[in-house]
């Protein structure tokens, strides 16, 4: 990537307050050469509520909290039906994994 593309997206990382978390973060990697995981032919784009929360590890209600809290921002398919996109329960269970201490103390 040349330095103006660069330059540019510098820019609408830094001043576009319309990109979500999630947006801004995919630009931070794509600018500095990070490769966005790509989703297998087999993986679902968007998740049932008791699917994301199996994924990661917790129960519907605290889905559901969280969901509230803002940290995800699940699709409406059908008025009272939502799914969860893949990639962002997908990023949220790494960042959990990578918090979470072991026995050892240390992060898995």
């Amino acid at each position: 990537m040349n330095s103006t593309s660069i330059s540019l997206l510098q820019t609408i990382a830094s001043t576009d307050g319309t990109l979500t978390q999630h947006q801004r973060a995919a630009l931070t990697d794509l600018i500095e050469g990070r490769a966005a995981p790509r989703l297998t032919r087999d993986a679902p784009l968007l998740l049932s509520q008791k699917q994301a929360a199996k994924l990661l590890g917790i129960s519907r209600v605290t889905l559901w909290r969280m969901t509230k809290s803002g940290y995800f921002l699940p699709v409406e398919i059908l008025p009272g039906t939502s799914r969860y996109r893949y990639e962002e329960v997908e990023a949220v269970s790494r960042l959990v994994k990578d918090a979470v201490p072991t026995k050892s103390g240390m992060a898995a």
